[in-house]
């Protein structure tokens, strides 16, 4: 793709997004927003955070992390003297690490999976559509204050702020997918989320 492309999508993404009911002081999200979003033109590649996965597998990687966080408590808490000095002198504090890696395991170990289906079928892992209307998800929230939803009309057609979104996008990148059913995708993942994050505490 030529600097020009990349220049034209650039510009036709940043459009799309800001047409949104913007909260204040969002440009630099919006900064992020179009590169995460253009990466997807340069990569066919998606990244795990894309992808979905079975309940089980999640406890698994949840138990991942809440191990790896302690494992890094016990390494800081068993570090010696002049450790503990570079690692202050680099702005590192002992008991910030020791915090963070506590509110990480603790996180883990209570996280509520229920709201996840128990195995995920092959064809719903996520691909490059999907991947893109995900970033636009999380991106809607940050941008508006508002999560990303799907309006139904009274004719049965979908649409709202979102859907519209994810089509202007989809449109410029472009993308050979179904807008609406990447986009309503999008929407149930980002809702089971937050029923995880709900009731996790």
């Amino acid at each position: 793709m030529t600097t020009q492309e990349q220049a034209v999508k650039r510009a036709a993404v940043t459009a799309a997004l800001q047409k949104l009911p913007l909260l204040p002081d969002v440009e630099n999200t919006i900064a992020l927003a179009v590169e995460e979003i253009l990466l997807w033109t340069r990569s066919r590649e998606v990244e795990n955070r894309f992808l979905n996965l079975g309940r089980s597998g999640v406890d698994k990687e949840l138990a991942v992390i809440s191990r790896l966080a302690d494992a890094m408590s016990a390494a800081i808490a068993n570090a010696h003297q002049p450790t503990h000095a570079t690692l202050s002198d680099l702005g590192v504090n002992r008991s910030d690490i020791f915090d963070f890696c506590s509110r990480i395991s603790a996180a883990c170990r209570t996280a509520n999976t229920s709201a996840l289906p128990i195995k995920v079928p092959r064809r719903k892992t996520a691909g490059v559509p999907q991947a893109v209307a995900i970033s636009l998800a999380h991106y809607f929230q940050l941008l508006t204050g508002k999560p990303a939803a799907i309006s139904t009309f009274e004719d049965g057609k979908a649409g709202g702020r979102f859907l519209r979104l994810v089509e202007e996008v989809f449109e410029a990148l472009p993308v050979d997918a179904s807008a609406e059913s990447c986009a309503r995708e999008a929407v149930r993942r980002k809702r089971v989320q937050r029923k995880m994050a709900n009731n996790s505490f």
